[in-house]
């Protein structure tokens, strides 16, 4: 079945992802190559393959596009960091937490979570304070992923004077 503005070309893209995972090796050869690329359009639609292929070996090819000038390259670049770089990219996401760019640090955020890098659940705690809302809502399903070491630091942001991480902690908790 087709989402609404899917079209063919979506199931193509589909379709040609997930030719590329039995590929192995070869298909990561081809995803270094081309992330390469200086053009961030094509770099995007490279960083989309190469997390869906989430091979260890792309993880350093993310690396230097964490700080590419476009925030698209960058969270896209996370996403694969993420998938690929396991726990040795900790120190990497928690210093995109602080990015200039709202989509970039909410990318972080879910990344942390996903990895469950309870070690930094203090710092995602501070993020639900942040002034974008889609990155308080990333930090608070980060936490969640967490469990205990989450949720410990959602409770001590009930009683919190700011009313942001105080009620998102509140609503958190209650569901």
């Amino acid at each position: 079945r087709r989402r609404a503005g899917g079209g063919p070309a979506a199931g193509a893209s589909l379709a040609a992802r997930a030719a590329l995972v039995p590929l192995g090796t070869a298909a990561d050869h081809a995803c270094v190559v081309h992330l390469a690329a200086p053009d961030p359009a094509h770099l995007l639609k490279c960083l989309k393959v190469s997390t869906y292929i989430a091979d260890p070996s792309l993880g350093a090819t993310a690396l230097p596009l964490l700080e590419h000038h476009d925030a698209r390259v960058r969270a896209a670049a996370a996403a694969l960091l993420g998938v690929s770089g396991g726990s040795s990219a900790t120190d990497d996401l928690l210093l995109l937490t602080l990015d200039a760019e709202p989509a970039v640090r909410a990318a972080a955020a879910s990344l942390l979570g996903r990895l469950r890098v309870w070690e930094e659940a203090a710092a995602l705690g501070s993020l639900l304070g942040d002034p974008a809302w889609g990155v308080r809502r990333s930090s608070v399903f980060a936490l969640l992923d967490m469990d205990s070491p989450g949720m410990l630091v959602l409770r001590n942001a009930l009683p919190r004077a700011d009313r942001w991480p105080a009620e998102l902690a509140r609503r958190a908790l209650d569901s």
